[in-house]
């Protein structure tokens, strides 16, 4: 140690020096202590400064000269007025301005407001850094010189530190003192310091006296010793301790410390002397000068003198002391070493012995204590448990009186406020929208609504029930709560006055008197069970989600002061959690939800279930959103309008005409007029009904009143008296001032106001269509000014609110006024208009809004139908763009059979209105057709101009319809046709047909004749079997139903004839139809299946039919003919037609027909027949006599056909058919059967490679005496032959068999290239010892590499003999039983042992017999998998699994799955020589403190033993810390740790074991893959990681809060530090379903050259996570300087990530999108740019991999300019490369493609490509091209017809190419042709279906052209000498 008297040679010099030391120690004291208070002012400033703004921010735009006024004093150098400021705002940036967020002006004067003396040091301060720097505020405290670049305490001195304490009022209350400064009164300590500070800083002479320093050291002691604060700092307390040891020379100090202290002591020197001599300087009297200018020198060269001669004095000594230090430091080591090993077994003798002693002892002793304190404490437990428990209930009873008494007073005053605020809002309605304030009590004015119970079918249907009429019927259901409640309707059919009357209702307690007769719901008292209503108008809502937030919003705030909200916020809480409440929700479908949500609905989270009833109103189309599940629904109603029309007029008549008229006058003669003009439909919606009521009061006196039910007549009127209110000019439209639509040609008061209307109509459409769809609806000042000029925004705007189109209310959530249209339908009509007028809004403005919202085609509905009033022409093509939304979202070919669409709907509604509009040409585009009597004339209108748009079509018509149908009317108006015709010719997208109905008439192209019923059905108009190329009719379709349905055998020729020209199959139904012969008979009730399908295949099932039917069958086309189900009474009455229909069939190759019995025809027709393959099969038991009868017959016909080939007859039989058969088939016979004599239960008829059925040679294969014997081939069995190459299933039933005849088979199956199931049921497999196991039964799966899979065991030694010497590489078997093994373990060891190929068992049972292990003894496998293990298996069997353990020397891997483990276990795995050991723990417990503690030493010393191992897997639900220990020392190089459950590595284990984990893997010094998988992740883990040499690290979280806030803000330093310290690190892997933004931060700066990010979860990099945590990430990716390959994968990206990666400097980045949407069109058109500009700046980026489920066409642009020279483009969805896509950009990916100058490798895979991608590769400058498809119709005619000449083209053009690769699973004869010349080096192809290059795919065609494309490929390889 050194001291400071050495440093001086006088005393006072050194008291100088301890007086600077003393100083920097109280400095030291200050820091912490003034650290925190300027965090803490700095907190109380902006929290001062935001409860004062309307919206708190932060900035960081200002600097100091913005805020301050010039001049500013102290600051500026502005001298007059015209002059200008050189200092502070010396530029143009630096001028005064306020703050744009009125933050920084506030903390401004905040700062100014707490300074002592109001004059803070603004040139210490910037501005920009308030917001993030505490210290920054606090250096405006400081003196004003000196401190601009202070940062930091540690930067600041003593002397600032001091007057940040002195200047800021914000230390008053920290001392015990005042603060002053000493000028008027006493100066305090602070200012004492300060003094002490300035002293010892400046003192010329740097001599102190003894006194001076006591002084200074009680003066700093006292002030760091204050009681208020900093007595209780630690470092401020370690600071007095330092003084006090410095006052008394007891301080130790470093050489090397004091060497610091003078070097700092020097250089304040120097710059005293220089700031004495800027004093003397400016001194004028020269002598004094020169006395002076001595003087100084003198001392600072005599002191600077001391100090260099101690500083090299110090250091020599240290030096030389080190020395010696080293020296005795050995020499002592030495000797201490011999003496501690002396004294160290001295006392380790006398500790033992008096260990002993002590022990005893004190086991005596504690026994004795133990056994009186379990007495006294037992006795005082007892005490305290009585007292308690008395305190605890008196107690609890006086908190819970005062806390009952309490919140009763509460709920009162908040319901009597709740009431009250009802009663103001909402027992008061408009009388009508014309005139807001013209309000009645909804009592005057109410009338009971038409309400229904809608009844929710199990498939989904919605089917209207009975009506309702009470509140009980709604609210309940069987006695049972409703909690969920839906109320649907159409706009203006009365929800929200019945939501009001409801409110209305309960807050009037029911009064005891006679219920009205015409008012129902008049069940008060069942309401009033509710205590609370809240009444919430969605409507109003804006950017909330949640319904408590609601009720705050629109009730709570409104009925209270903001001084009780929190109070009552609390309340309400309590009120929902514990009292009955409803909740009402009107108005869902106008309730936007907040960006980024995607709830159907407001959440009801927080409401109880129990307690809390939700009762929400919404148009139908809302209520059909898939998000919204069935389930959630309670009960489902529908308003529809009114139940007593003349009643609601009467009520509302009687609210608008005097008294003085007669009011049922007035009622009978509007009634009169409803009747006229035909608008009674107007009645079901109240709103429309009142309108009108109230327009015809206002015009009664006219002549023109409603000229007819048009609703844009109707809105056209109700917009005309809204204009007269705020300008009564009137104005006409005439021939020189034309209408601008029909509508308003006869109207007075539009023309005036029509420059208004035209802006608020445009207004209207582009809020309606807006992209910001929360203020569509309701819109701010702010909002609507957008679409006005600055000038006319004024004057519309009061237009608007004057008549009455737009009302402005106040809301308190809003800084301004809102705004909305006084109906959402009048917004519609109005956008309509505008749309109508500027017919280019629909593509430029409708299309895009139409692709940003699902079911926005829906929402846009009422619009639609105006424009249809107004303009056709517009509302033609806005229906062909919401038919194709229809169409992508709901299309469904089998919906419409539960009616008709909601779009069909909104179709037909629009036509109607054309029609009333007198408006023509209405065309409307529709694909789904829903017909039925009532819409038939609608739609056979528009069906002429859709046939090339309909995918399905349902038309049902029948008999009793007739009368109903509009042809009357039809013929009355001068049509000359008495039918609807439907010609299907042009229909070529049909998918789905269905018929329906007696009244309906399928055309026979082929007859002249006509039919007398109304609907009249054409396929084509054209003879399709006359024709020697039929025309293309229905080639989509896909499913026909006709039903009740009635046409001629030719006509329905026809269909099936079109039918078999289609290239997929069809499936079509016949249900009760009646299909008339020629010959004039009919066939009633026919009903058949009949399926259509490749290479003119016909299969009809189910078959009830006459002859009628069989003759439609005459003369078609098929080659493939299949009948099931045929019953006599079809042959008895239709057998002459099928034989004739048979014998035209000049085509027919194959006939399958099954049936109970066979007529004596059918079987003389198939002797006639050319066909060379027929199967019949009986159904069900045959009698003997039967097939008596049929061998009989069949023996009786002629004994060679004509062309037979092949017969296949399934049925039960015995020896005497047989013997008939026997001579008679020439060629090939298959029998199938299930009788007492056949032993095969089914053979597929696949199985045509079965050979001769004859008498097999007894010398050879042995005898047998069944009557049936299956012969599998004709060699010799040791050597089988290739057979059954296409069989797929085997099931062996009730069967014989020796284990060499099933051997034989099971190696025919190994010999196969596809996967064969074999079931065996109770089947007798004999051994070759003539043991027999009854009841065999299993489950074998063969399949591709020799793998042999069985399932379901009960099997015996016949079964395992059968696999001896098979050619098996994979054996599994499941199921295993002890009983099995306990017949056949023999059987299964001998042919284990002869599975010479084996190389892999797998062996799965609920029980192990300890003979197993004898079984798997030898055994050359190289991988053995063991799942089931229990405790009590390896207890007993121990031994014996050792000794086949250790015997399996070719043993690589190890398996072992179990659910619980054995401590014996680990002995078994002794000194195995595995390379790898995989052991899982599927049981809680299975790895726990039971196990674990009594076995961990023997799993460590066999895991010690394993010394081949390298690779060791862990999985487990839960760890015990003695686990790590048996990994201590291992020479592993891979460990893998999987936790099961989510608690396993959690803080429990982590805690208890975290030292024995570090330590056991800090001990794995081979360890270089390190793998740790779990649910939940403690932050302790991170620990356990520090110091690894490992090479690569993965780290997956399997649960969404694994990775959470709560794990990586609290671990995400250890993390960091963690990985930090992994210095051999190269290749991180993090895959989690939840990333926190603190994560990035822990991958900063790390030495990896790989990285890999993986998110499982569709939020995981979404944009709460992006937003927050993007900017950390590029911190962190930009500081992995080392970083090579970068790799992201995830289900969703946000457009910030872009950023993220911006100037890396990697070689590879790999994109991975996980889900279909995350890479779509919300993601590319937003981040587009910030895309390309980042993998733009990827300077060093080479290869470049996007892997997506569907590619948005704006991609394409990201790629354009990039230097990279391999680009993979992978496709996972079938969609993603389709029409779609590549139609919109392929020549966006064209000239991005060819942008690639540097592009060397070019590869694409999908599962679907679109022609025009193949001009997208046109003249590329590749060498490589890579080409995959992955679907099986990728390449396919579809795909190549189209496009094979552009791919020839493209490829022709690639003139560098070197190597093409193709692979596919299907390729096309063309695909060929486009090889055709190429001059590349390499070709490869590869076909991933194994059927698709064979010869029967190829052909002959196929192959010459494939022979011809590679010669000329093979010559221009020849002529560069490759190939």
């Amino acid at each position: 140690m050194a001291s400071l008297a050495d440093v001086f040679t006088e005393k006072e010099s050194t008291n100088w020096l301890k007086a600077w030391l003393a100083v920097d120690i109280a400095k030291s004291g200050l820091d912490h202590f003034a650290e925190n208070e300027a965090k803490t002012l700095h907190l109380n400033i902006y929290n001062a400064v935001w409860s004062s703004v309307m919206a708190p921010a932060v900035c960081f735009g200002c600097n100091t000269a913005n805020l301050l006024n010039c001049p500013t004093r102290g600051v500026c150098d502005k001298q007059g007025a015209n002059s200008s400021c050189k200092a502070m705002h010396d530029t143009v940036t630096n001028q005064p301005r306020p703050c744009p967020t009125n933050v920084c002006n506030k903390v401004l004067d905040e700062i100014k407001n707490l300074h002592r003396f109001a004059r803070p040091s603004w040139k210490n301060t910037r501005a920009d850094l308030w917001a993030q720097h505490p210290w920054q505020i606090a250096k405006a405290y400081f003196p004003p010189d000196g401190y601009t670049a202070k940062n930091s305490v540690q930067e600041t001195d003593f002397n600032g530190i001091i007057s940040f304490m002195m200047n800021c009022k914000h230390f008053d209350n920290k001392f015990s003192f005042p603060i002053c400064s000493g000028q008027s009164n006493p100066p305090c300590l602070l200012t004492k310091a300060r003094e002490i500070g300035r002293t010892v800083r400046h003192l010329s002479q740097c001599k102190l006296t003894d006194a001076d320093l006591q002084v200074i050291f009680t003066t700093l002691t006292d002030l760091l010793t204050d009681p208020t604060c900093l007595a209780h700092i630690v470092a401020s307390q370690e600071a007095v301790n330092k003084l006090v040891k410095l006052q008394h020379d007891v301080l130790k100090i470093t050489t090397e410390e004091i060497i610091h202290l003078l070097e700092a002591v020097q250089d304040k020197l120097k710059k005293v002397v220089q700031d004495e001599l800027k004093e003397v300087f400016q001194d004028k009297d020269k002598e004094v000068i020169q006395d002076k200018v001595k003087e100084v020198e003198n001392i600072a060269e005599k002191t600077l003198q001391e100090i260099r001669e101690s500083i090299q004095r110090y250091m020599n000594d240290l030096k030389e002391h080190n020395d010696t230090c080293k020296q005795q430091l050995d020499e002592h080591t030495k000797t201490c070493e011999v003496k501690l090993d002396e004294h160290t077994g001295k006392c380790e003798v006398k500790l033992d012995e008096h260990t002993g002693k002590c022990k005893v002892k004190l086991d005596e002793h504690s026994q004795k204590c133990e056994v009186k304190l379990d007495e006294h404490t037992e006795k005082c437990e007892m005490k305290l448990d009585e007292h308690t428990e008395q305190l605890k209930n008196t107690l609890d009873g006086h908190s819970r009186k005062q806390s009952e008494s309490n919140y009763a007073k509460s709920c009162e005053d908040f319901l009597r406020r709740l009431i009250k605020h009802y009663k103001d809002t909402s027992s008061y309605v408009p009388l009508s929208p014309l005139d807001q304030s013209l309000d009645k009590c909804i009592t005057d004015i109410y009338a009971t609504p038409k309400i229904h119970r809608i009844n929710i079918k199990k498939d989904g249907t919605r089917k209207k029930a009975e009506q309702v009429s009470l509140y009980n019927e709604i609210l309940y259901t069987n006695d049972l709560a409703n909690r969920h409640i839906y109320v649907q309707g159409d706009p203006g059919s009365g929800k929200s006055t019945f939501a009001a009357k409801l409110v209305h209702d309960w807050c009037n307690k029911p009064l005891m008197t006679a219920p009205d007769e015409n008012t129902a719901f008049d069940d008060l008292m069942t309401i009033e069970k509710f205590k609370f209503i809240f009444f919430i108008s969605l409507r109003d809502v804006i950017g909330q989600k949640d319904i408590r937030q609601m009720i705050r919003a629109q009730l709570v705030d409104r009925m209270y002061s903001e001084d009780d909200l929190n109070d009552v916020h609390k309340l309400l809480k309590k009120i929902i959690e514990t009292e009955q409440c409803l909740v009402v929700q009107d108005g869902l479908d106008e309730w936007i939800a907040p960006d980024g949500c995607n709830l159907p609905e407001p959440s009801l989270t927080g409401l109880q279930q129990d307690t809390v009833t939700v009762l929400t109103t919404a148009r139908p189309w809302k209520l059909a959103d898939e998000r919204i599940k069935n389930s959630q629904i309670d009960i489902l109603l529908e308003i529809e309008g009114i139940r007593d029309p003349d009643m609601f007029c009467k009520k509302i008549l009687g609210c608008i005409i005097d008294e003085t008229e007669d009011l049922d006058k007035t009622v009978k003669e509007f009634q009169t007029f409803v009747e006229i003009r035909e608008l009674e439909s107007l009645s079901a919606s109240p709103m429309l009904y009142t309108l009108v009521i109230c327009m015809w009061v206002d015009t009664t006196k006219e002549e023109e009143q409603l000229t007819g039910y048009s609703l844009c007549a109707l809105y056209t009127i109700w917009l005309e008296t809204l204009c007269k209110k705020a300008n009564s000019t009137t104005g006409y439209f005439n021939d020189l001032n034309p209408s601008p639509v029909e509508c308003f040609s006869r109207t007075s008061y539009l023309q005036p106001n029509i420059v208004h209307l035209d802006k608020l109509a445009a207004a209207a459409c582009k809020l309606l269509f807006s992209s910001e769809r929360e203020t569509s609806i309701v819109f701010s000042n702010i909002t609507l000014s957008n679409y006005f000029s600055q000038e006319e925004f004024t004057f519309c705007l009061s237009f608007a609110l004057k008549a009455g189109i737009l009302t402005n209310r106040k809301d308190k959530s809003r800084t301004s006024n809102s705004n909305s249209f006084i109906h959402k339908t009048l917004q519609e009509f109005l956008a309509a208009y505008y749309i109508a007028r500027n017919t280019h809004v629909i593509q430029d403005v409708i299309v895009g809004y139409l692709n940003r919202y699902c079911n926005s085609y829906l929402d846009i509905s009422q619009v639609f139908v105006f424009l249809c009033g107004i303009n056709t022409v517009a509302a033609n093509e806005l229906s062909g763009l919401m038919n194709e939304c229809n169409v992508a979202h709901g299309y469904d070919p089998f919906e419409t059979q539960f009616g008709p669409s909601e779009f069909q709907m909104i179709i037909e509604e629009g036509i109607k209105e054309a029609a009333a509009s007198k408006q023509d040409g209405i065309c409307p585009t529709l694909s789904q057709f829903y017909i039925y009597y009532n819409n038939i004339q609608d739609l056979h209108r528009i069906w002429s101009t859709n046939t090339a748009n309909v995918r399905s079509l349902y038309l049902g018509i029948y008999a009793t319809d007739i009368q109903s149908l509009p042809l009357g009317s039809s013929l009355a108006r001068g049509q000359q046709k008495s039918h609807f015709e439907f010609n299907l010719s042009s229909c070529h997208r049909l998918k789905d047909l269905r018929l329906e109905g007696s009244a309906i008439w399928l055309k026979d192209p082929a007859s002249l004749g006509t039919s007398d019923l109304p609907v009249w059905i054409f396929l084509n108009n054209a003879e399709p079997s006359q024709c020697g190329d039929p025309p293309s009719v229905l080639p989509s379709i896909a499913y026909i139903k006709l039903s009740f349905f009635k046409c001629s055998s030719s006509g329905l020729r026809s269909l099936f004839s079109t039918l078999l020209t289609l290239d997929h199959e069809v499936k079509c139904t016949l249900e009760d139809c009646v299909i008339t012969s020629s010959v004039g008979r009919s066939s009633i009730c026919t009903k058949a299946t009949i399926r259509t399908g490749l290479n003119k295949t016909f299969h009809i099932g189910n078959v009830m039919s006459g002859p009628g039917f069989w003759e439609a069958l005459h003369g078609l086309n098929i080659k493939c003919l299949d009948i099931n189900g045929l019953n006599a009474d079809s042959m008895e009455v239709g057998s002459e037609s099928l034989l004739k229909s048979l014998k035209s069939l000049i085509q027919l190759d194959t006939l399958s027909i099954s049936a109970k019995e066979f007529h004596p025809t059918l079987m003389k027709t198939l002797y006639i027949l050319n066909i060379k393959t027929v199967t019949l099969s009986l159904i069900g038991r045959c009698p003997s006599r039967l097939i008596r009868k049929y061998a009989s017959r069949i023996s009786q016909e002629p004994t060679s056909p004509t062309q037979m080939d092949t017969l296949y007859i399934a049925m039960n039989s015995n020896t005497g058919l047989l013997d008939a058969l026997y001579d008679l088939i020439e060629t090939t016979l298959s029998l199938c059967g299930n009788g007492e004599n056949v032993t095969v239960n089914r053979v597929s008829a696949e199985c045509k490679s079965l050979e001769t059925l004859k008498q097999p040679d007894p010398a050879s294969l042995g005898t047998s005496d069944t009557s049936v014997l299956i012969v599998l081939n004709n060699a010799e069995w040791g050597n089988p032959s290739k057979v059954l190459p296409s069989i797929a299933y085997i099931k062996l039933s009730f069967f014989k068999c020796y284990s060499s005849g099933l051997r034989s088979l099971f190696r025919t199956l190994l010999t196969l290239d596809h996967e064969v199931k074999c079931t065996l049921e109770d089947c007798v497999i004999t051994s070759s010892v003539g043991r027999s196991s009854i009841c065999t039964k299993a489950t074998i799966r063969t399949g591709l590499n020799k793998t042999f899979h069985i399932g379901n065991v009960m099997i015996g030694p016949g079964f395992w003999e059968a696999l001896h010497g098979l050619n098996i590489k994979c054996l599994d078997i499941n199921g295993l039983n002890a009983d099995c093994m306990e017949h056949g373990s023999e059987s299964l060891f001998r042919s284990l042992k002869s599975l010479i190929k084996l190389d892999t068992l797998s062996i799965s049972a609920k029980e192990f017999h300890p003979s197993l292990w004898k079984a798997l003894h030898g055994l050359n496998i190289k991988c053995l998998n063991i799942n089931g293990l229990d405790a009590d298996c390896t207890e007993h069997g121990l031994e014996s699994l050792f000794q086949s353990l250790k015997s399996l020397v070719q043993l690589d891997t190890l398996s072992i799955r179990a659910k619980e483990f054995h401590p014996t276990l680990w002995k078994a795995l002794h000194g195995l020589n595995i390379k790898c050991l995989n052991i899982k723990c599927l049981n809680i417990n299975g790895l726990n403190a039971a196990c674990m503690e009594e076995g961990s030493e023997s799993l460590f010393q066999s895991l010690k033993s394993l010394v081949q191992l390298d690779t060791l897997t862990i999985s487990a639900k839960e760890f015990h810390p003695t686990l790590w220990k048996a990994l201590h020392g291992l020479n592993i190089k891979c460990l893998n740790i999987k936790c099961l459950n989510i608690n396993g590595l959690d803080a429990d284990c982590m805690e208890h074991g975290l030292e024995s984990l570090f330590q056991s893997l800090k001990s794995l010094v081979q360890l270089d893959t390190l793998s740790i998988s779990a649910k939940k992740f403690h932050p302790t883990l991170w620990k356990a990681l520090y110091g690894l040499n490992i090479k690569c690290l993965n780290i997956k979280c399997l649960n969404i809060n694994g990775l959470n806030a709560a794990c990586m803000e609290e671990g995400s330093e250890s993390l960091f530090q963690s990985l930090k310290s992994l210095v051999q690190l190269d290749t991180l892997t993090i895959s989690a379903k939840e990333f926190h933004p603190n994560l990035w931060k822990a991958l900063h700066g790390l030495i990896i050259k790989c990285l890999n990010i993986k998110c499982l979860n569709i939020n995981g990099l979404n944009a709460a996570c992006m937003e927050e945590g993007s900017e950390s990430l590029f911190l962190s990716l930009k500081s992995l300087v080392q970083l090579d390959t970068l790799t992201i994968s995830a289900k969703e990206f946000h457009p910030t990530l872009w950023k993220a990666l911006h100037g890396l400097n990697i070689k590879c980045l790999n994109i991975k999108c996980l889900n279909i949407n995350g890479l779509d069109a919300d993601c590319m058109e937003h981040g587009l740019e910030s895309l390309f500009q980042s993998l733009k700046s990827l300077v060093q980026l080479d290869t470049l991999s996007i892997r997506a489920k569907e590619f948005h066409p704006t991609l394409w642009k990201a790629l354009h300019g990039l230097n990279i020279k391999c680009l993979n483009i992978k496709c996972r969805n079938i969609n993603g490369l389709n029409a779609a896509c590549m139609e919109e950009g392929s020549e966006s990916l064209f000239q991005s493609l060819k942008s690639l100058v540097q592009l060397d490798t070019l590869t694409i895979s999908a599962k679907e490509f679109h022609p025009t991608l193949w001009k997208a590769l046109y003249g590329l400058n590749i060498k490589c091209l890579n080409i995959k498809c992955r679907n099986i119709n990728g390449l396919d005619a579809a795909c190549m017809e189209e496009g094979s000449e552009s791919l020839f083209q493209s490829l022709k053009s690639l003139v560098q190419l070197d190597t093409l690769t193709i692979s596919a699973k299907e390729f096309h004869p063309t695909l060929w042709k486009a090889l055709h010349g190429l001059n590349i080096k390499h070709l490869n192809i590869k076909c991933l279906n194994i059927n698709r290059l064979n010869a029967a795919y190829m052909g002959q065609g196929s192959r010459l052209k494939v022979e011809e494309s590679v010669k000329s490929v093979h010559q221009n390889c020849k002529s560069q000498s490759k190939w």
